[in-house]
């Protein structure tokens, strides 16, 4: 299996002698020194972005995010990406990987270390045993254990109908191909219907909180409904 990673439009050319100040790139990719006001810095904030793009690749979504909504400004988006990044991985994204293998993520783990001084180098990167393993059990596809019946059946009807085809026809493609076209699919909108959740979960207290309507003005109306 052969990755090519491509879109080099922000790229720079480093030296040893000469680090790096311009902060630059999609936030969800960037390293915790980053978002640190006029620090230099090297090849270990591709490390960490290295870190998110693997983990993206074997679990379907990215392992720090903060998903848009019409209340939350730019700003307080970006502060809480933040927290979340500095933090590191936690238990939520720990429960995530645990359908990979115990060599992946270790390797993700290393990758993913807040500390740029403790976070692994290209060189040991090279020499990890994931690396060096040549199985492809280290991938998985997210399968419909990680969702709820409802969700599995969403998707697989939604992908059955572009395809025009039958649910059958896409689970047994899936379960023939799991790193085919299909799988990809199913991942990125079980990746959506996560974020989707995760908006909803974050906004339900606001909601509560903005609502004009009272408890007594409920049970004091004079409408029935039938």
């Amino acid at each position: 299996m052969f990755f090519a990673i491509v879109d080099f439009g922000l790229s720079n050319i480093y030296t040893s002698d000469d680090p790096l100040r311009t902060h630059c790139g999609s936030p969800e990719y960037a390293a915790p020194e980053l978002f640190v006001v006029g620090k230099r810095y090297g090849p270990e904030v591709d490390i960490w972005s290295l870190g998110v793009v693997l983990y993206g690749m074997t679990i379907g979504r990215l392992p720090f995010l903060c998903p848009r909504d019409e209340w939350t400004s730019s700003e307080e988006r970006r502060r809480r990406l933040m927290i979340q990044i500095n933090r590191g991985l936690t238990s939520i994204q720990e429960k995530a990987m645990c359908r990979t293998s115990i060599e992946c993520r270790n390797l993700i783990n290393r990758l993913l270390v807040p500390s740029a001084r403790e976070r692994i180098t290209i060189r040991e990167i090279l020499h990890h045993p994931w690396i060096l393993a040549s199985s492809k059990s280290n991938f998985h596809l997210r399968s419909e254990d990680d969702l709820n019946v409802s969700n599995h059946a969403s998707i697989v009807n939604e992908i059955a109908t572009a395809m025009r085809t039958t649910t059958a026809a896409v689970e047994a493609e899936i379960m023939r191909r799991k790193y085919g076209e299909v799988g990809g699919m199913y991942n990125i909108k079980e990746h959506k219907l996560q974020q989707a959740a995760a908006a909803v979960y974050q906004l339900a207290p606001r909601l509560l909180r903005n609502s004009t309507c009272r408890t007594e003005d409920i049970s004091s109306s004079t409408m029935t409904i039938r």
